[in-house]
């Protein structure tokens, strides 16, 4: 913004801290509210906030500004404005008297840029957008790991799984039929697509942050099948497996990543839990 637009948006400011500190005084909020509503839009909004929260806040605010500015309206600043950015990053107005000294406007901040606000928008957006699709995974992995703690309860019974459980799977009504309802969210989610889309959410180092479209593939064909017609052992031990995987994507600080090279091994502070990708997808602890 242009110095002396700069110095007639600050002197507009201080002709309604005029205007509004009386009202502040006198507890007549409304009144000042009124004011408020007659300044241009980079001012009101600020304003109305701080109103709405902290009346006695809009009120010191007021006073230290006129006391910067003058509070005559119409008064020629006796100083020249420039705009800075303090350590912090923050945005403020700077005032320079023909003595020389320089003193930050109190109360009062320059509009930031538009293509700065666009710029933290997206940012904010697209960060929303990444913690929304990682929640939808770890919701999808709760859901897994609740049927596959029902799965491995039901493949105990009788008549579920091996030769009669893949026959009568597809019957409603049996044992083997429950189980099977049991597995299909759950083998839905060892699909090389699935378990892309989990890396996918937590590109900077969850649980499958590190693993490469390759060993993405290899883990899932590791991670086993979960067809009725095995025997029971067999599809209780594939079941944990994915059980692993799934409690990583929902804590990956408590299971760790997945491991597939040395390189990735090498990176893993001793006595840290991992998931070993070339075994099975078997959880570990680096000795």
């Amino acid at each position: 913004m242009p110095v002396e637009e700069q110095r007639a948006l600050l002197q507009t400011a201080s002709i309604g801290a005029q205007r509004i500190i009386p009202l502040l005084e006198s507890g007549n909020i409304q009144a000042a509210q009124q004011v408020i509503d007659t300044l241009p839009d980079e001012l009101r909004q600020e304003a109305t906030e701080t109103l709405r929260s902290n009346p006695g806040q809009l009120l010191t605010e007021s006073k230290r500004l006129l006391e910067a500015v003058g509070s005559r309206p119409g008064q020629k600043f006796g100083v020249d404005l420039t705009e800075a950015v303090t350590p912090e990053g923050e945005r403020v107005f700077l005032q320079t008297s023909a003595a020389g000294p320089v003193r930050e406007v109190p109360g009062f901040r320059p509009p930031r840029p538009t293509a700065e606000v666009k710029l933290e928008q997206t940012k904010l957006e697209a960060e929303q957008k990444k913690q929304a699709r990682l929640e939808g995974e770890r919701v999808k992995a709760s859901t897994a790991l609740a049927n596959i703690d029902t799965a491995i309860g039901q493949a105990g019974n009788l008549g579920t799984t091996g030769f009669v459980g893949g026959l009568t799977s597809a019957i409603p009504g049996t044992p083997a039929f429950d189980l099977n309802q049991s597995l299909q969210p759950v083998r839905a989610l060892i699909s090389f697509k699935a378990l892309n889309d989990m890396r996918a959410a937590s590109p900077t180092g969850g649980a499958l942050g590190n693993v490469t479209e390759r060993e993405l593939a290899l883990l899932s064909s590791t991670m086993g099948s979960l067809e009725q017609g095995q025997s029971t052992p067999q599809l209780v031990d594939n079941l944990r497996r994915v059980q692993v995987i799934m409690r990583s994507v929902i804590d990956p600080l408590s299971f760790g990543a997945v491991v597939f090279t040395k390189d990735q091994f090498d990176k893993i502070p001793s006595g840290q839990r991992f998931i070993d990708g070339t075994d099975d997808g078997k959880l570990k602890v680096k000795p």
